[in-house]
């Protein structure tokens, strides 16, 4: 084979690696913007004219048109209200099973109705919390993906370019010039190599004896404690101000977990025996499970989990997953409700 043309097929192989990688990119870019379409219904009000007729997606909580107490009720038009505090018509194509308070992700077209109002022509829709399963954002994925993507990318590229630099060499010729050297000598008679062999005699017991490995070292071993079951009282009080039924001084239980005592807060109904390890908010600004109150190394902490109702504590609206230190006198806000923390 020739050198030349070996060069060649390494190069082309170099560059069908490299267009495959562009295609990858331009993939992930394009997700990337479709995850950019999600935006918030105020947003949508206020820009109606370059909205209008185009595709859209939002993510809010489904709020009844009447004022009956079912959960669960078939509807063709429904109301989604989201974070920017703002509702939107919903229409879909036919009555579907649908549960108030939940989150739900819309997607589909910006319309006006025979009035004139805004409304969204939905042909997608995901209920987000029916099964108390949180949803990442789309957004959030598609970025973490992406940055994945582009250190393979580089890691790749670099590997490539190290490859390119070292000499290549004809296989043929290496294998030929490597056997350049070799010489073999046949031998000639099989009894003289035999006649080469002596006996010889020696005593066992004056061979090299092998060396005695030391004893290793005693090590000691740490058990680690083994972890506890049940729940246990965590320190406060916790008074619910305004957004549901008035309760004063709520005592509340954590579960043993490996990351301390946790008790949950929200919307999804708790137990109703004196021992509580779940604050039931009855208010549809609540998330299912909007936050955990998690009791570890003797400091009390708020763990904010709903990605569409806002949490606050004080003035400063918390991020999903952020976790700020509870201390006496604190209020916090979750959607509607405002309950203040004592000691």
């Amino acid at each position: 084979m020739d050198r030349n043309l070996y060069e060649v097929k390494q190069s082309g192989n170099y560059k069908k690696c490299m267009n495959k990688i562009l295609v990858f990119i331009l993939l992930l870019i394009y997700q990337l913007a479709w995850a950019s379409n999600d935006t918030s219904i105020k947003k949508l009000k206020s820009k109606a004219d370059d909205y209008l007729n185009t595709a859209v997606s939002i993510e809010g909580m489904l709020v009844k048109r009447d004022s009956s107490d079912e959960k669960v009720y078939m509807a063709k038009t429904f109301l989604i209200h989201d974070k920017s505090n703002d509702t939107i018509e919903v229409r879909l194509e036919e009555k579907t099973e649908l549960e108030y308070g939940a989150d739900y992700e819309i997607k589909g077209k910006l319309k006006r109705n025979e009035d004139g109002k805004l409304l969204i022509d939905a042909d997608q829709y995901e209920c987000i919390d029916c099964e108390d399963e949180k949803k990442e954002s789309n957004s959030t994925l598609f970025l973490i993906i992406g940055i994945a993507a582009l250190i393979l990318v580089l890691l790749i590229a670099s590997i490539l370019k190290q490859r390119k630099k070292e000499p290549r060499v004809n296989p043929v010729e290496k294998y030929t010039r490597s056997s350049k050297n070799i010489s073999i000598d046949p031998i000639v008679n099989s009894s003289d190599a035999i006649s080469d062999y002596k006996t010889i005699a020696f005593n066992i017991n004056e061979l090299p004896k092998k060396k005695e490995q030391p004893a290793s070292p005693a090590k000691t071993v740490v058990m680690q404690k083994p972890q506890q079951t049940g729940i246990q009282l965590l320190p406060g009080n916790f008074t619910i101000l305004a957004g549901s039924s008035p309760q004063e001084e709520i005592k509340l239980f954590g579960k043993f977990t490996s990351l301390g005592l946790i008790a949950t807060v929200g919307r999804e109904p708790g137990s109703q025996d004196g021992r509580k390890t779940h604050l039931e908010l009855g208010n549809n600004t609540v998330s299912r499970r909007h936050a955990e109150i998690i009791y570890r190394d003797n400091t009390l902490i708020l763990k904010n989990l709903s990605s569409t109702n806002p949490t606050r504590m004080g003035t400063k609206e918390m991020k999903v997953g952020e976790e700020l230190e509870l201390f006496a006198g604190a209020t916090v806000t979750m959607g509607t409700v405002l309950i203040r923390y004592s000691k």
